[in-house]
């Protein structure tokens, strides 16, 4: 499956979205960037900006993002393993821009947090923060 991941930044603390607790859910009741499934005909980019627009209070333009590279992961949906490969890029947030999360609870934590709770983290998201946050 290939898929689109943003990391939000907002000073020295990345915003994360703890996901549902629902059996549908991939990486159900764990924290993870916001992003999702790339579409047939959509780029990468174009797909991270679509998904932050209906996860989060956030309108991105592909110009507001960095590519950081991509991450290959082993992720489970229904106990079922799925082969995950995410293009993972990371926007800036100004820290007196406001930003909520649509679907599943907002999580604030630092870089040093995320080491620390590291077994609540999706594998995609782990594997973006050892390489590169």
């Amino acid at each position: 499956m290939e898929v689109s991941i943003g990391f939000i930044k907002q000073g020295d603390t990345y915003l994360l979205q703890r996901r549902p607790n629902l059996s549908t859910v991939g990486a159900a009741g764990l924290i993870g960037s916001f992003g999702g499934g790339i579409e047939v005909g959509e780029s990468p980019i174009e797909a991270v900006c679509r998904e932050l627009s209906e996860e989060t209070s956030l309108k991105p333009l592909p110009e507001d993002f960095s590519h950081l590279g991509v991450v290959r992961v082993t992720a489970y949906k229904q106990g079922e393993p799925m082969d995950i490969t995410a293009e993972v890029f990371m926007l800036e947030l100004d820290p007196e821009v406001p930003m909520t999360a649509l679907e599943g609870e907002l999580e604030r934590m630092t870089r040093q947090q995320a080491d620390e709770r590291v077994d609540e983290l999706t594998p995609a998201t782990r594997k973006a923060f050892e390489m590169f946050l």
